[in-house]
């Protein structure tokens, strides 16, 4: 005989054993409960559980990024305190009198373009690069 045949066959005996487990397991259960409701501390104990921690994980600092500067070798530390250097006195120049200015020497001018507009304006200088 086959085992579907079989189960066929007994089917409703095999129903009635599944209800009846299912039964007992619900009845356990709710006698449980019961029991935790009427009498207080007669139920199943279990052992109590560990207590957490209560120490705090230190968070990290980005101080060390900021004494190292990782990102740019030439800036140096972010946090460092700024220098004040010294700026060296330059005489005044005053060209209220175009005429009255000085000439450049090692100066040449290619060309000069003139506009309305401020940023439209060019001019090609080439110096030998002494002041």
């Amino acid at each position: 005989m086959s085992l579907d045949l079989i189960i066929k066959k007994y089917f409703p005996a095999l129903a009635l054993v599944l209800i009846a487990v299912i039964a007992w397991f619900q009845a356990n259960g709710v006698s449980y409960l019961v029991d935790a409701a009427v009498a207080p501390g007669s139920g199943p104990t279990f052992a109590p559980q560990m207590a957490g921690k209560t120490t705090q994980v230190p968070r990290p600092s980005v101080d060390a990024i900021h004494n190292r500067n990782p990102f740019d070798s030439t800036t140096g530390p972010l946090n460092a305190e700024e220098v004040e250097l010294p700026v060296p006195e330059e005489e005044e120049l005053t060209v209220d009198d175009p005429l009255s200015v000085p000439n450049c020497t090692g100066v040449t001018i290619h060309g000069v373009t003139e506009s309305d507009d401020p940023l439209w304006s060019f001019a090609m200088i080439s110096s030998s690069g002494e002041k």
